[in-house]
């Protein structure tokens, strides 16, 4: 399910002025999936590159985590902008995704060791502040 979150695109291109056009592509592909990509294989051939571990290499290289941790953070950061903007709880944001609500929960704890009712207190520039400072110095 496609999940539009406006602003959020702008947001992360702001974050990451200097990012290669590879990097960009995958990075907006996970922000029209509303950070769920089916598998690395087939978007590395999307990208031609020869296999997932070339774009592990190339995320890396532009100072971002792997394509997992990324879709993690991605995914978060639009529940929780979705959730400023409507008000809806997680339940039903990921219900509306498609997506298993318990999972998402945890998702939402691994990636930013707080619970869903903490993170919407901080809202959603302390998550993107945490993402921009999890994002190692690309190499050069």
């Amino acid at each position: 399910m496609v999940m539009r979150i406006p602003g959020l695109m702008a947001t992360l291109h702001a974050a990451f002025p200097r990012l290669p056009l590879h990097s960009r592509v995958i990075i907006e592909a996970l922000v029209l999936t509303g950070g769920s990509l089916s598998s690395t294989s087939p978007l590395a051939a999307t990208l031609r590159l020869p296999n997932r571990y070339a774009l592990t290499r190339l995320l890396h290289r532009a100072g971002l985590p792997s394509l997992r941790e990324l879709s993690a953070w991605v995914s978060v950061l639009s529940w929780v902008i979705k959730g400023e903007a409507t008000g809806l709880p997680l339940f039903v944001i990921a219900k509306q995704a498609r997506r298993v609500p318990a999972v998402c929960y945890r998702l939402v704890k691994r990636t930013t060791g707080l619970t869903w009712t903490a993170l919407r207190a901080r809202g959603s520039p302390w998550v993107m502040d945490r993402f921009v400072r999890r994002c190692p110095r690309p190499q050069r």
